[in-house]
């Protein structure tokens, strides 16, 4: 992003011996859009259908998105050569994610007043505080602004974690057991109708767990495997073990839904599930030594650099353009089988990113708004 983004938060300037990471963040928003589209149509669609498979098959797959760009910003944020002053995270990071979020938070507001202007033909229909409601909360995207705050603000007590590698490895490991293993072994047993599964969940349920839980771990997990390096036979597990994790979300997903008849979703929606920790670690390393080494044309590097400044301006509004097509009677059902989530993502990704690098060239916009 420029001068001073949210990682999806970082400069051109800072980048330019990480370009792999510009291009992580790049695909990470594209994959933002599919999880949308596939979402768009995922619980109107009868699960035994070729349709919702495919739906479902984009969706596992994506789901990596955000726990990418949280891993990206604490790559960043957590790097000991970086500075880090309270003063200016408050200033400077948070200030500009809390502008961004008031003025699309507003044009969220804008778009449903107009909206039922156009379906009622008045205004009688709208609820003053659901209004208000919303425009405390946000639209549906915007739980990431919340998210990426909460982490900024422990930014400097993480620091003091990362900044030593035993402590870091501990954070991680805690992380991944406490917040990520255990939840998923309660889920599975639950689906074997194990009878003492929910006397278990209740009693780990009451430690209150928290502060290294969910998104934090991400944080410092892109930290550690941004920082250290790893042989190809540990890259090779780990792409391996990514592959596996990706895998199992598909299978266990559709094979759960289809016999249930109900759409099963928390292998994909449980954003730090062992399968979406293992696939997204897997794509972060495979970019920062697979990718990183390409060497590609000048255009393609200027439109990727391009591409990952617009990041955050292209999370907050390609959700209106993706609402807006449907309301144009264009959607993921406008497409033929698995061509509808690539074709209508390629569409929505176009235009928000025209949109963005358009309002980009406004001063002030460009600096508290995208």
């Amino acid at each position: 992003m420029r001068n001073v983004s949210v990682d999806m938060p970082i400069s051109a300037e800072k980048t330019k011996r990480f370009f792999w990471l510009d291009m992580l963040r790049a695909f990470s928003i594209l994959l933002v859009v599919v999880i949308h589209v596939s979402a768009q149509n995922f619980y109107k669609t009868p699960v035994s259908s070729t349709r919702w498979v495919s739906f479902a098959f984009y969706d596992c797959f994506a789901h990596i998105a955000v726990p990418l760009f949280v891993m990206i910003s604490g790559a960043l944020f957590l790097n000991k050569d970086r500075k880090i002053d309270v003063k200016k995270l408050y200033s400077k990071n948070i200030l500009r994610i809390c502008t961004a979020f008031i003025f699309w938070s507003l044009i969220n507001i804008a778009d449903i007043i107009l909206n039922t202007y156009i379906d009622q033909g008045n205004l009688t229909g709208i609820d003053t505080k659901k209004i208000i409601g919303t425009f405390i909360t946000g639209s549906s995207v915007m739980w990431f602004i919340f998210m990426i705050v909460g982490l900024y603000i422990i930014t400097p007590l993480l620091r003091r974690i990362t900044s030593n590698g035993n402590y870091t490895l501990y954070f991680i490991v805690l992380w991944f057991i406490m917040g990520s293993v255990i939840p998923a072994v309660f889920e599975l047993c639950k689906l074997r109708e194990w009878d003492y599964v929910s006397y278990f969940s209740s009693a780990y349920s009451k430690m209150h767990f928290t502060f290294a839980l969910e998104f934090s771990g991400y944080y410092v997990l892109g930290h550690y495997l941004f920082k250290n390096d790893f042989s190809k036979s540990k890259r090779m597990l780990i792409y391996g073990l990514g592959f596996l994790g990706a895998v199992f979300c598909v299978l266990i997903t559709v094979i759960v839904s289809q016999s249930r008849d109900k759409a099963y979703v928390y292998f994909i929606n449980s954003y730090i599930a062992p399968n979406l920790v293992l696939a997204a670690s897997g794509a972060f390393v495979f970019f920062k030594y697979e990718l990183s080494v390409i060497n590609l044309p000048s255009f393609c590097r200027k439109f990727i650099n391009s591409v990952s400044a617009c990041s955050f301006g292209i999370y907050l509004i390609h959700m209106f353009i993706l609402n807006w097509l449907e309301r144009a009677g264009f959607t993921s059902r406008s497409f033929v089988g698995w061509l509808c989530v690539p074709a209508l993502t390629g569409v929505v990704f176009l235009i928000s990113y025209i949109i963005v690098l358009i309002i980009s060239k406004i001063p002030f916009f460009n600096k508290y708004i995208i």
